[in-house]
């Protein structure tokens, strides 16, 4: 947070950032992987650390993907891999290939803007990742790391997500906006304060704690309630609810249909269990929240509870309606050219409910 208002230390902490994250791979690369893998959890779009070359952001993120990327291409023994599993490699890496070349050219052949084409073509290139971490995977002890990390990585989003909460519900002067600003202009989260003073944090990120949430919803029901996986379990809980995001309750409610049809097959006497592990998580996850709402100190900002109603009301609410109204655009654009594509960068334009839309454009129009 002080690189955001001291460029000097900002450029500072992004060299040395650099420099021993190139120390890290040439002495172990896996662990260079899994420092990536880290990073990919908790920074959200990717611009925890970044700097500025002309009208180009660079972040942390695309400097370690090119450094891991060109350690690969640079080490022959990263080619022997790949020719010796090239019958399971050579398929998946043809069609990611092939498919960002087919969307790059038909963007062209539409003359759609550059700017646009590398916007939509840049977040595919980074599934070429998957090249690291096959790398690194040959490695025993990688695994162990990784699991390490996602985990550590895991944790620190969920206290992330509560600090959050606490600071912007509470009275810490200054460092209310500060934080604000700071988690919206790097893209760390999204805040959105609610009808009764709560906030709505949301992180991209916080989809990674969907694997927590499940291990320890599935060990509880398999074993029993134990205190450290029912403590993990309801701040893991708390955080997915502070998000409101649907789509990640959705996500839950799928995985816990599919769970819970297993458990009938396979040991029906865990079916009690199935309930009373989503009862100790809710329950628990509302506690953690509602003790950071109604801290005493300092000051809290918010009035009441956590308003969850607000995010069913599919229909009025502002960024499910906005969705629902691009849908009619998103399908005309696909009838224009339903079998080539419209291609990479190709611009729609719909009217958004969203209030920060509605204050650049008062009609709502958004591209």
């Amino acid at each position: 947070m002080i690189g955001y208002y001291a460029v000097s230390f900002k450029l500072g902490l992004f060299i040395l950032l650099t420099l021993a994250f190139v120390a890290l791979s040439v002495k172990y690369y896996p662990g260079a992987v899994a420092v990536a893998v880290a990073e990919l959890i908790v920074g959200s779009h990717g611009y925890l650390a970044s700097i500025t070359i002309g009208n180009f952001a660079v972040s942390i993120r695309q400097v370690f993907f090119i450094i891991l990327i060109l350690a690969c291409f640079l080490s022959a023994k990263f080619w022997k891999s790949i020719y010796e599993s090239s019958y399971r490699l050579i398929t998946p890496i043809s069609v990611i290939i092939l498919s960002l070349v087919y969307g790059i050219a038909i963007g062209l052949l539409r003359h759609n803007s550059l700017t646009g084409i590398y916007s939509d073509s840049n977040a595919y290139l980074y599934i070429l990742f998957g090249l690291p971490v096959y790398w690194a995977s040959q490695k025993a002890r990688f695994k162990v790391d990784l699991l390490s990390v996602v985990a550590a990585a895991s944790i620190f989003l969920i206290f992330k997500t509560l600090f959050v909460e606490y600071i912007l519900t509470h009275d810490f002067r200054f460092f209310n906006q500060d934080l604000y600003v700071w988690l919206r202009d790097t893209r760390l989260a999204e805040m959105t304060r609610t009808s009764t003073g709560a906030y709505r944090v949301f992180m991209p990120s916080q989809l990674f704690l969907l694997v927590p949430w499940f291990y320890c919803y599935i060990y509880i029901v398999k074993n029993g309630l134990s205190n450290k996986y029912a403590g993990l379990f309801a701040l893991t809980t708390a955080a997915l609810i502070i998000s409101f995001s649907r789509s990640l309750w959705l996500g839950i409610m799928i995985g816990l249909i599919i769970f819970f049809i297993y458990i009938l097959v396979i040991d029906r006497k865990k079916i009690v269990n199935i309930f009373t592990g989503g009862l100790i998580g809710l329950i628990g996850g509302m506690v953690v929240i509602y003790a950071i709402l109604w801290f005493p100190w300092p000051h809290s900002f918010a009035r009441g509870g956590f308003p969850i109603d607000e995010r069913f009301n599919i229909s009025t609410e502002a960024a499910a309606s906005s969705r629902w109204k691009l849908l009619p655009p998103l399908i005309e654009s696909i009838r224009r050219h339903p079998v080539a594509g419209s291609g990479f960068g190709t611009p729609i334009t719909y009217i958004s409910d969203d209030p920060r839309v509605r204050a650049v454009s008062p009609d709502g129009s958004y591209t």
